[in-house]
């Protein structure tokens, strides 16, 4: 028939997430998590239909709500800029000037930034106590380093 394509099933994913708060902020994690939606969708859609239907429709809910840990632990295992500007590419919450002063006062910045350089070198045991069904878990094995 001349009616419309349907939409490749990872844009109408994205189309649903431009909907949601992680559109807004955090635009550099949508943009790495493509690739790793597409080789599910690639993986999933094909051998279990139904568990990638119930994936499309759960990705955009999950990966809104767990933006943000996805971020910080990103961040704190060093993960987050992968394309070398020397620029984290997502977005965390940023010290106002009275935290940088009690940050000062307790021990200077290069005590601080020795023991970020020390946590970022050990290994990280993460616990997903979400109570959902994972998806946590699953951006974030794709998303962090393998020998973080």
């Amino acid at each position: 028939r001349g009616g419309v394509a349907a939409l490749d099933p990872i844009e109408q994913i994205y189309i649903k997430l431009s909907k949601l708060p992680i559109q807004t902020q955090h635009p550099h994690l949508l943009q790495k998590c493509r690739p790793i939606i597409q080789s599910w969708h690639d993986q999933f859609s094909v051998s279990y239909p139904l568990l990638w239907n119930r994936m499309r429709k759960a990705i955009p809910k999950e990966l809104n709500e767990s933006a943000f840990i996805i971020v910080e632990m990103m961040n704190l295992l060093g993960c987050a800029d992968d394309d070398g500007d020397g620029k984290n590419n997502v977005t965390t919450f940023e010290e106002d000037e009275e935290m940088k002063v009690k940050r000062d006062d307790i021990g200077g910045k290069e005590i601080q930034n020795q023991q970020l350089k020390n946590y970022k070198l050990q290994p990280y045991t993460i616990i997903d106590m979400c109570s959902g069904v994972g998806y946590l878990s699953m951006f974030l094995s794709h998303l962090l380093k393998k020998d973080s």
